[in-house]
């Protein structure tokens, strides 16, 4: 008996059959629908911080780069402080907005690098083109601040817990508290070494409380966190390449939905960005599994977590830092991008890259707000660094013509 086949038939099931399979392989098979953005570059000076709310009280949000501060929707520039300038950087790494005074406009935390000080600048409430906003010196420290977090430690209810990154320093943090009209800032230490280049924060071990993450390891949170003894963990090496111990932000979630706390992060002055996860063993202890998530560009140095393509999940949202160390870095001389990584956890976590801009002309700096700007329902990038500011906003509630 002959069998014919029929050879086209065949071929067309074939190239379908190995389509098909390509499509789930690189993680495509039901790709989410591209979310279009605009950029446009609000000025070129090399700064950055960045962080947004209304200074103005007017119901609009606006930026705060640098020395200055736009006002949305047009983005007018107005004064706020002389930044000093030391080799190629700008002396001021982290700008957080918080209504310090409780005056009902928001004021601005910020670092320095070389002078190794805290300080918060009071908004003037109107005078927004006078001869700049009055500094508050918060406390000294006993390294270089490379970044600053302000998180809610103790769980009261409002960010009170101001923490300066030292590399190589102590761990400390300024405890923040407005009584009687009065606001003051305690200065309490954790470990006296152990600070890195990176830190995070969230409850590694589930027991309820704030857990802070490094470089290598973790610290448990005791009961008492303002007066209780922190039992370190070092347990694990974030970023695992000889040349690099430098993360940039570290944060802190459950990656797989598991139900326990993993980590992510990038590595700040190399190439790669990872994630970490947390495997309990039957003894109740945990040890960490390691993951790439993508290692083909250099200087994830700042990061956030946001739902973008709103299915639920937290997505990661980072971006190339323009010479962080001037072009000893490897990849400095890449051109920038930024990116965000859809996590799917089924069947297995997956990590879809979005490039939002792959361009010479833009670069992350030490912060990458990710905020509803136009409050139209849809998630924007504030991208600051050598490179400029920009803003990216997000036309997926735009409607089109």
């Amino acid at each position: 008996m002959r069998i014919k086949f029929n050879f086209s038939a065949l071929s067309l099931v074939g190239f379908v059959t190995f389509y098909l399979m390509v499509r789930v392989v690189v993680g495509q098979f039901h790709p989410a629908k591209p979310i279009p953005f605009a950029k446009h570059k609000l000025d070129a000076d090399a700064y950055e911080t960045a962080a947004v709310a209304d200074v103005n009280n007017d119901g609009v949000l606006d930026i705060v780069a640098g020395p200055r501060w736009y006002e949305g929707p047009t983005w007018k520039p107005h004064f706020i402080r002389n930044i000093p300038k030391w080799d190629i950087h700008f002396d001021s790494l982290s700008d957080i907005s918080f209504d310090v005074n409780q005056d009902g406009f928001v004021d601005i935390l910020t670092c320095f690098y070389m002078d190794k000080r805290v300080s918060w600048f009071e908004n003037p409430k109107g005078n927004w083109d006078g001869n700049g906003w009055k500094e508050h010196r918060i406390g000294s420290t006993d390294g270089s601040i490379e970044f600053l977090f302000f998180v809610d430690l103790e769980k009261r209810g409002q960010l009170h817990a101001l923490f300066p990154n030292m590399p190589g320093g102590p761990i400390v943090w300024f405890d923040y508290r407005h009584e009687n009209g009065t606001s003051t800032w305690m200065k309490r230490e954790i470990s006296p070494k152990g600070n890195g280049h990176g830190m995070g924060f969230g409850d590694i071990n589930r027991d309820g409380r704030m857990d802070i993450v490094t470089p290598t390891g973790w610290y448990e949170a005791p009961p008492d966190s303002s007066n209780g003894e922190w039992l370190p963990h070092l347990d694990f090496r974030i970023i695992p390449s000889p040349r690099t111990n430098a993360p940039g932000n570290i944060l802190v979630f459950d990656v797989d939905g598991d139900g326990d706390a993993d980590v992510v992060t990038g590595a700040g002055h190399d190439y790669g960005i990872y994630w970490w996860e947390q495997v309990t063993e039957k003894a109740g202890r945990s040890h960490w599994h390691s993951h790439v998530i993508d290692e083909s560009w250099s200087q994830s140095h700042s990061a956030a977590l946001a739902d973008m393509d709103g299915d639920g999940d937290l997505d990661l949202i980072t971006g190339k830092r323009f010479w962080g160390h001037g072009v000893s870095d490897p990849g400095s001389l890449d051109p920038g991008i930024i990116v965000w990584y859809e996590l799917r956890r089924a069947p297995a976590v997956s990590w879809i890259k979005r490039v939002i801009d792959y361009n010479v002309d833009m670069g992350v700096g030490m912060q990458l707000p990710v905020v509803d700007i136009g409050k139209d329902g849809d998630l924007d990038l504030i991208a600051v660094g050598k490179k400029g500011l920009f803003f990216y906003e997000n036309l997926t509630s735009k409607p089109t013509k």
